[in-house]
């Protein structure tokens, strides 16, 4: 008799077990092993996506030096083509520029130095050599005043 509990117990069982798992495959359960598999796989997806997020994290610092390489190519390309139209339309008004008035002070400023130099460079610094006054050779013959601390000398 015992032995016919325990394999009528087993048998139960066993029908109770298939019927548990008809049920679960008609409700479209997911069972251990599958649950699991599909777990690990989720949870692989999951770090690898972490993974990725990180690596573009971790490049912050090198996008934004380039960010601003880029910005300050751009922004210098960007003013140098300002300044350009700008001095063409200029240029097509006639008008003068800052710098061309600065240059033309320039130019007279050092024309005035050369003149002046000439000037200096002609004066003559030592006695001698040819005297530029006129009828100096009769300055002997004529009356000659010089004055003096007490007043005029004859």
């Amino acid at each position: 008799m015992k032995q016919w509990v325990q394999q009528d117990t087993a048998s139960q069982l066993s029908r109770e077990r298939t019927e548990i798992n008809r049920i679960i495959d008609n409700k479209d359960f997911v069972k251990n092993t599958e649950f699991s598999s599909k777990f690990t796989e989720s949870a692989r997806g999951i770090i690898n996506q972490l993974t990725a997020l990180e690596n573009y994290k971790n490049q912050d610092g090198v996008r934004v030096a380039n960010m601003q390489i880029w910005a300050q190519n751009n922004t210098a390309n960007q003013l140098t083509a300002a300044r350009r139209s700008i001095e063409s339309w200029v240029n097509e008004k006639g008008y003068a520029t800052t710098s061309a008035v600065e240059n033309k002070v320039q130019e007279t400023a050092n024309s005035f130095s050369r003149e002046i130099s000439n000037v200096r460079n002609s004066i003559p610094t030592s006695v001698g050599g040819r005297n530029y006054i006129s009828d100096s050779d009769k300055l002997n013959s004529k009356r000659i005043f010089t004055v003096g601390i007490n007043g005029i000398n004859q």
